[in-house]
């Protein structure tokens, strides 16, 4: 049930944010100055699926609070009020506390609880003595939307959240819930094809920080690629080189890692380009939803839209022109003007530079600056 004053809604407020809870414009401090105000919970994706806490500066410092507990399914840290994090948010302090989660945890509880120097708690205004929240209750009223205030976007991106954390649920801990899958056809996957056989293996690892992994015939503890990288123990027997700490937009970006003289190109959605023909459901199942959280994560976080020859798209700065591709499941063809791109695949990309002459770039190069142009140069 939505709690009065708290507007359920989704916001950006930090890369790749999904936020329940918006913070109300307006909020004062417990005038008895003895318990806390928490005024919203943050669901918050970026290289990792956390939920973050917001409790108003004022209240804190006035119930005089020297520590913070996070309880749940990992580490049960306790956070000193020194190391406390802060943000303003329409000009109201608030401390914040984060905690992060893996893909198979969406439907646990994390509990926060305030203390005070003796070590007593302090009572949450509207709360009792703490408060438990999890990602997929947000995840169902958004779902719902029982009150008509969330557009399709959100409401997939939110959808694509929680149907990770069923597939991981159902291939890591053998459960069997029904997925709701949102697209039709994974042709973008295509564009993700690794450059390497498949003896070299890959892996996606979705715990508390998203990494894609791949596992070279014969590396020891001992392995480095050309440019010093060491491999690390993976989950399968033996070891691999490691790219870590992604979030959703850089799903699909491909990179090359040099090993002994060879190059070896990837994204973490090479892992699904090969799970999606698996013999096994459940890894078909995965690919799908990890596919699903990059395509509707990325077009929910997308702030940039350009129209060429009326045809439209979003994209996030920084994505390359390869990621573009797959998240619209198709190559670009499209005429324009200076500045923008004049056609794209897999394999390559063309755009008019100050001398209005035809270059080309790479798939893996990051994406010039989008303009709305209209069309007044010639197409082929």
């Amino acid at each position: 049930m939505k709690n009065k004053g708290m507007k359920m809604a989704v916001s950006a407020v930090s890369a790749l944010a999904l936020v329940a809870g918006a913070l109300p414009t307006a909020l004062a401090a417990n005038a008895a100055g003895e318990k806390v105000t928490l005024s919203s919970v943050n669901v918050a994706i970026d290289d990792s699926i956390s939920l973050r806490f917001y409790a108003t500066k004022a209240s804190v410092d006035a119930a005089n609070v020297a520590s913070v507990s996070l309880d749940g399914p990992n580490a049960d840290p306790s956070v000193a009020k020194e190391a406390f994090e802060s943000a303003t948010i329409s000009g109201t302090d608030y401390y914040v506390f984060t905690y992060p989660l893996y893909a198979t945890q969406l439907d646990e509880n994390v509990t926060i609880q305030f203390l005070d120097g003796s070590n007593a708690v302090v009572a949450i205004e509207d709360k009792g003595n703490s408060y438990s929240y999890n990602v997929n209750t947000y995840c169902d009223y958004v779902i719902a939307d029982a009150d008509d205030e969330f557009d399709e976007k959100t409401e997939k991106a939110v959808k694509s959240l929680k149907n990770l954390g069923i597939a991981s649920d159902n291939y890591f801990d053998n459960t069997s819930t029904a997925i709701s899958f949102m697209e039709e056809s994974y042709d973008g996957l295509s564009y993700c094809d690794p450059s390497f056989a498949t003896d070299t293996k890959i892996s996606l690892v979705l715990d508390s920080k998203l990494a894609a992994r791949i596992y070279i015939d014969g590396l020891t503890a001992d392995s480095k690629t050309d440019a010093n990288v060491s491999a690390v123990k993976g989950n399968y027997e033996g070891y691999c080189f490691e790219a870590k700490s992604i979030n959703p937009a850089q799903l699909g970006k491909a990179q090359t890692i040099t090993y002994g003289g060879a190059d070896y190109t990837f994204s973490a959605l090479s892992y699904c380009a090969r799970a999606i023909s698996s013999e096994n459901a459940k890894a078909v199942d995965a690919a799908k939803t990890v596919y699903e959280y990059y395509k509707y994560i990325t077009e929910y976080a997308a702030t940039k839209t350009v129209t060429v020859n009326g045809t439209s798209f979003s994209y996030v700065e920084g994505m390359t022109w390869n990621e573009l591709a797959a998240s619209l499941n198709k190559d670009l063809e499209l005429g324009c003007a200076y500045g923008m791109v004049w056609y794209m695949d897999t394999q390559s990309v063309y755009y008019y530079n100050a001398e209005n002459d035809i270059v080309s770039v790479a798939p893996d190069d990051v994406i010039i600056e989008g303009v709305a142009y209209s069309a007044s140069s010639q197409t082929e």
